[in-house]
């Protein structure tokens, strides 16, 4: 940490060697974080073709290109859901991808004047909302829309539905003020950042929600030293409640401090080592959050007994990639902790005590001339927390909070996995690849809630709500833009635990058969 912190103050960064200058391009382009343009990005690392310069620490803004002064308009972003029974969506920042459509737009501008850089890159996210069967949450002070397997002690701000109604809302999006100091950048945002190497899930920071006005520093390009390159990120920010977790709106708000450093080990280039951390903490008041700036180096406080909370609702993660250019592979895993052990022992005890993790790995394979390629991934998340603990209290559901009501997310949607708490997935994809052309299919996996299933009563192995999946997907690009499509069939089987054989009363059983297509217009 106190590295990352070295770094930041503008160590000299690595100089690759000179590249003749390219003309500016037309408009600004910010760095993908999912989507065409990312697993264009990411093929290209697998060939040997590009650098990994700030991939596993990226933000649209981060790592700019070297445009010159002056004013171009941001490449617009065209995302739209449809979703046939219950409400799916992943990786979808400030959009809320319920039951029936859904869009997010992004248009802006940026500004460049010597060492300033503004960004004004709004989003506005809308939901047609229709309705579904859900549980409501039948408590006192409750919204109805809340979540009802987590109430109490280990809480989450995770509505079941935004509302009754259609959903619209206008964002910052993804707009920065970024100063150049040295080699590092400085400034204030509210654009989303992923951290880690996952294809479908980042454990500790992700575009599953809104993103969050927030302060930063961060590296600018790897800086050189005696142990190899490094980038680091610093994050303060304050985060908000939905206004669907009490019957009553929320006043309160959250600080969040994280920092992240990467590794590529001078000897091993082509490995990346990195870590993660991050706390969140209850405030008052929108400005007190510049008092909690340093708390993600500062706050280890282990989860107390009873019914006292920890300072801070901690997540700490460590992770790896591995890419092999001469056979178009790459392997990876990242592994988090929630909360912080009591000691060294504790932790060798129990290593698995508040644990999720993610393995996965990425395949490119030429297919004779034209650029034509079979790219195959594979991925699997687990958040669901071990029962075999029998000697201390069951761990909190990951991303539930101890030290906040809200725990990990923002505006109601989860900062990290979107598989949620308690869930775990896993993902095989295949797609034939061109230059300016893929088309694919994909199988999936999820289970949801199973730390909740365990609070019910009689929580048999029947009533595991399970979703599977099967799509297609396919993408075209002109010299501008990537055209994608998606369509996915999904069936979900003992929906919210609703098993007729295993439930108490013999209530009936729920399987749900869910359609989801998806198009998204991006600039290439």
């Amino acid at each position: 940490m106190v590295t990352a912190v070295v770094l930041l103050a503008g160590v000299a960064p690595v100089v690759h060697g000179q590249r003749p200058a390219r003309p500016a391009p037309a408009w600004a382009t910010l760095r993908p974080l999912v989507g065409a343009g990312d697993d264009r990005a990411r093929d290209a690392q697998l060939k040997g073709d590009a650098r990994t310069d700030g991939y596993l620490l990226r933000s649209g803004t981060a790592n700019p290109d070297s445009a010159p002064s002056g004013l171009r308009v941001v490449a617009p972003v065209l995302r739209i859901a449809y979703n046939s029974a219950l409400p799916y969506g992943l990786n979808d920042g400030a959009a809320w991808a319920g039951r029936g459509a859904s869009a997010l737009v992004r248009a802006g501008a940026e500004l460049r004047a010597g060492r300033v850089r503004l960004v004004l890159a709004p989003e506005l996210a809308v939901a047609a909302n229709d309705p579904f069967e859900f549980r409501a949450l039948d408590s006192a002070g409750h919204s109805p829309f809340a979540s009802p397997f987590y109430v109490g002690r280990a809480s989450i701000d995770l509505p079941t539905r935004f509302g009754d109604r259609r959903f619209a809302r206008l964002t910052p999006g993804q707009s920065t003020l970024a100063v150049r100091v040295g080699g590092a950048e400085v400034g204030a945002s509210s654009e989303n950042s992923w951290w880690g190497p996952g294809q479908w899930n980042a454990l500790v920071l992700g575009p599953s929600a809104e993103g969050f006005p927030h302060l930063f520093a961060r590296t600018r390009r790897p800086v050189r030293t005696w142990l190899g390159e490094v980038e680091a990120r610093a994050l303060a920010g304050v985060l908000t409640p939905s206004i669907y977790l009490d019957a009553e709106l929320l006043d309160t708000q959250r600080a969040f401090s994280g920092v992240a450093a990467t590794l590529r080990p001078a000897r091993v280039p082509n490995l990346t080592l990195g870590v993660a951390r991050t706390v969140v903490t209850s405030i008052d008041r929108d400005g007190e959050f510049l008092g909690h700036f340093a708390d993600a180096v500062t706050v280890w406080s282990p989860t107390p007994d009873g019914d006292a909370r920890p300072r801070g609702d901690q997540l700490t993660g460590f992770f790896a990639r591995w890419r092999l250019p001469e056979e178009g592979t790459e392997l990876y895993g990242e592994w988090a902790r929630s909360g912080t052990p009591r000691s060294v022992r504790d932790f060798f005890l129990v290593p698995h005590d508040g644990q999720a993790f993610t393995l996965g790995a990425r395949v490119l394979r030429p297919l004779g001339a034209g650029g034509r390629a079979v790219r195959v991934q594979a991925e699997l998340t687990d958040t669901e927390q071990s029962l075999a603990i029998r000697d201390r209290p069951q761990p909190a559901p990951f991303y539930t909070g101890l030290a906040t009501r809200e725990g990990y997310t923002n505006r109601g949607q989860l900062l990290g996995a979107a598989i949620g708490p308690g869930g775990s997935a896993q993902w095989l994809a295949a797609d034939h690849v061109t230059r300016r052309t893929s088309l694919g299919l994909l199988l999936g996996r999820i289970r949801w809630n199973n730390d909740a299933l365990y609070q019910q009563q009689n929580p048999t192995f029947l009533r595991h709500d399970v979703s599977t999946l099967l799509g297609a997907r396919a993408t075209y690009g002109t010299r501008a833009f990537d055209l994608r499509g998606e369509a996915t069939w999904a069936r979900r089987y003992n929906y919210l635990f609703q098993n007729g054989s295993a439930n108490p009363g013999g209530r009936r059983t729920v399987d749900v058969t869910n359609l989801t297509f998806g198009l998204a217009v991006e600039p290439r």
